[in-house]
């Protein structure tokens, strides 16, 4: 997130709050990923929480985001494993999920 961000931020000549409006962290489906998702392989479901905690993190210490938006709850619970959402849900066929409670202590911890 950090260099895009950055990059907007300063295409308003660093003078306007940036809004991250699809964060997120893909990771295989069932062993498979849509067409173009190959960056996403080697991604798993227990370093899904950790990577977004950590983006997160950064966007409230960069002074410059305003908000974020965690990309997706829960495409894979509607769609096929071929949408190219479905990598980002954090909700799998089993409503299961590591990343829910390290977003939750998070947010908790830092809930103005």
């Amino acid at each position: 997130m950090a260099p895009l961000a950055d990059q907007y931020f300063g295409l308003t000549e660093r003078t306007k709050p940036v809004c991250v409006t699809e964060f997120g962290y893909a990771i295989p489906v069932l062993g498979q990923m849509p067409c173009g998702f190959d960056f996403a392989k080697s991604h798993t479901a227990q370093r899904q929480g950790p990577h977004l905690v950590q983006g997160l993190d950064w966007a409230r210490q960069s002074g410059f985001v305003r908000l974020v938006i965690v990309w997706n709850l829960d495409v894979y619970s509607s769609t096929g494993v071929t949408d190219c959402n479905v990598p980002y849900a954090l909700w799998r066929s089993d409503w299961q999920s590591p990343a829910l409670p390290l977003l939750k202590t998070y947010l908790a911890a830092h809930a103005q």
